[in-house]
């Protein structure tokens, strides 16, 4: 429910017409009823945390799991707000976007291997805590995956024409174009400038970017920084005593999340 909250609003930001190749909800029945319909995912999956008590849960589990929840949301829309606001500047560092990402995209990854953490282990903190630190790390993980896929999933775009990424158009800082900033020359970030600083980008800006960003090493860089967060979260849980076939399904989750990059 908390997902499906983000990807409604998500949709309205970024002017995402379908979603799941379905039209999305504020394209059918606009925006201000789409806002209503998110909002109103949120209040459910409130209501269904409360539940939990219904089902056996200890109630000071319940309130924990209420704390997890709300934490990330919160942090989640922190990440958001950074990421809006890095889509008009050219000066987003790669230790910035891994900060935005963190609390984005690895804050609700982070809260639901808490939440299951937290039921499955009957309140253990230490296992709470452990699977919320390898959440972050694989959210972090899978938003770079994320990033290359918007970017470079269709390199010669549909029945030859030049390829566009939504997320290129809508001037989202993804880390394969941090990357190309940071190791960019004058030239190179002028470039780049020239097509970040347009009230409104085209197809032909698109390519112009994935040129860039290949020629920098920056699709290389980002593909290392998916499996380097991807074994940070591996680590995290190293120390936890899991069944092999528990890890096991962690290890086939999180490749499938990134791609299995």
């Amino acid at each position: 429910m908390v997902a499906s909250f983000v990807e409604i609003h998500d949709d309205i930001q970024g002017g995402h017409p379908t979603r799941n190749d379905r039209d999305a909800v504020w394209w059918v029945w606009g925006p201000a009823q789409a806002i209503n319909a998110g909002d109103g995912m949120h209040a459910l999956a409130r209501l269904t945390i409360l539940d939990l008590q219904r089902l056996g849960v200890a109630a000071d589990s319940t309130f924990r799991a209420m704390q997890i929840l709300d934490h990330a949301s919160l942090a989640m829309c922190e990440g958001r707000f950074k990421d809006i606001e890095a889509q008009e500047r050219i000066d987003m560092s790669v230790d910035k976007y891994v900060e935005m990402a963190r609390e984005k995209s690895g804050s609700l990854m982070s809260g639901a291997f808490q939440l299951g953490a937290l039921i499955g282990s009957g309140g253990d903190e230490k296992t709470t805590e452990a699977f919320g630190a390898a959440g972050k790390e694989l959210g972090v993980s899978m938003q770079v995956a994320d990033d290359i896929h918007d970017l470079f999933a269709n390199d010669n775009g549909r029945d030859g024409a030049a390829p566009t990424s939504e997320e290129v158009m809508n001037k989202k800082k993804l880390l394969p174009v941090v990357y190309a900033l940071e190791n960019a020359g004058p030239s190179e970030r002028r470039r780049l400038g020239d097509v970040y600083f347009k009230r409104v980008l085209q197809p032909s800006d698109v390519a112009e970017v994935r040129k860039l960003v290949e020629e920098l090493g920056g699709r290389e860089r980002a593909t290392e920084a998916v499996r380097g967060h991807r074994q940070a979260a591996m680590r995290a849980i190293a120390g936890i005593h899991l069944a092999a076939d528990g890890l096991s399904a962690v290890e086939t989750f999180a490749d499938a999340l990134t791609y299995a990059r």
